[in-house]
């Protein structure tokens, strides 16, 4: 299991951290981008902490609401934009062990670097409103 040091404790349960570690495999150094939200204001630290918490329950879901799958998990990848993550919800099935990959997307940091995600550089991803801090994109 990995390291809790990056999760700020207010903002989460301690059941909330666990089901993220266990649900949640970074393939990468995620240091940079946690201190960067350490910084931050509380409510912007929190949509980052919400949205590897979304991406964790959903592959909970996919694990355990169905007996066609198994060993579902979301791999978490540097995304080139600033301060954000690419992602892979993927499991095996059961009736076969072949992989099979749900979903993708990224977990994309939004300010004024990229004017709340206007679509323009360096993110190149669209809000309907203008944000400050990350949210899942598919």
């Amino acid at each position: 299991m990995e390291s809790e040091e990056y999760f700020i404790s207010n903002l989460l349960t301690e059941d909330e951290i666990k089901l993220i570690l266990q649900r949640t495999e970074f393939k990468f150094d995620r240091k940079p981008i946690f201190d960067f939200a350490e910084v931050l204001p509380e409510n912007i630290q929190k949509t980052l902490h919400e949205s590897l918490l979304t991406l964790a329950r959903i592959a909970e879901n996919f694990g355990s609401n169905t007996s066609r799958y198994f060993n579902v998990g979301v791999d978490i990848f540097k995304d080139f934009a600033p301060y954000s993550m690419y992602f892979v919800i993927k499991g095996n099935k059961v009736e076969d062990n072949s992989s099979i990959m749900f979903f993708n997307g990224g977990i994309i940091y939004h300010g004024q670097h990229d004017n709340g995600g206007d679509g323009g550089a360096p993110t190149y991803s669209v809000n309907i409103s203008p944000m400050n801090g990350w949210s899942i994109h598919t």
